[in-house]
């Protein structure tokens, strides 16, 4: 009878043990409904990194200083709103057709401005935002 009680136990102890080593089972819940897309695009860390990886830099200098190829961007809000601005990034030339003042600027430098491919409209509009308060 006593071995029939160490049975008893040594099985109650293995059960008992098995038990508590499992890891506890939580429901894989799943959503009620898709989140709703954002309206508004991503925002854009840092503009100024956008200047350099674009290569501004290398017509308009480090310090939006100007040069040989391309004018100083500073002061830009004198003619320049966010969007009008974002836009010329995206397709310099047809500003050039439309806008005398700009026709000038393209005069007076040996290098076109190139068209911002690389650059999304959340890109434009953020270095457009930036460059306009300096």
């Amino acid at each position: 009878m006593r071995a029939q009680h160490l049975v008893f136990l040594f099985v109650l102890s293995l059960v008992a043990c098995s038990e508590t080593a499992k890891e506890p089972q939580t429901p894989n819940p799943t959503p009620l409904a898709t989140p709703a897309a954002p309206t508004d695009p991503a925002p854009v860390a840092d503009a100024s990194a956008l200047y350099r990886q674009a290569v501004c830099v290398g017509c308009h200098g480090p310090k939006l200083e100007g040069g040989v190829l391309g004018p100083v961007l500073t002061g830009l809000s004198a003619h320049w709103n966010r969007e009008d601005l974002a836009r010329f990034f995206a397709d310099p030339e047809s500003f050039v057709a439309s806008v005398p003042r700009i026709a000038e600027q393209k005069a007076k430098y040996s290098m076109p401005m190139p068209p911002a491919a690389g650059l999304s409209e959340a890109e434009r509009l953020a270095l457009a935002d930036w460059l306009l308060q300096h």
